[in-house]
């Protein structure tokens, strides 16, 4: 375990076929209109923060780009497959939406001189974020 010379052993866990299979199933996978309004919403938030009265200008550079928007919202079809759901919620979205940030944009936070984690600053950025988080009851209780 703790050795540094020597190749470690491994197992394959899955095949090629399954990783395959499940990216389909992750494609498949319902993301209703207000779950895209909402991530189109929130990446729009980084780039204008003022307009969603978020005071974050201090932790934001630059804003998420158009691909984070993709990228936040096939991290949260994955999320819900990981989860055994066929569709995405908001608080998908929410789980998830830091990590984006945090590696899809490296560039969306600030370099400070007492620097805050990009996880601490994404998840301050998520909840004082005033955009519309779109009420999805009905639709997933039938």
């Amino acid at each position: 375990m703790a050795r540094t010379s020597g190749a470690p052993a491994t197992t394959a866990v899955v095949d090629v076929k399954q990783i395959l299979k499940a990216r389909e199933v992750i494609n498949d996978i319902y993301v209703d209109d207000k779950v895209k309004d909402y991530i189109v919403d929130l990446v729009c938030a980084t780039r204008d923060p003022e307009q969603y009265k978020i005071q974050v200008k201090d932790f934001i550079q630059l804003g998420a780009s158009p691909r984070a928007t993709i990228a936040l919202t096939l991290s949260a079809k994955a999320y819900a497959f990981l989860k055994g759901r066929g569709y995405v919620t908001p608080q998908d979205v929410k789980s998830i939406a830091w990590m984006c940030s945090a590696t899809a944009s490296p560039s969306l936070t600030k370099p400070r001189p007492r620097r805050r984690p990009a996880k601490r600053s994404s998840r301050r950025f998520l909840m004082n974020c005033r955009c519309r988080e779109p009420a999805l009851k009905s639709a997933f209780e039938i």
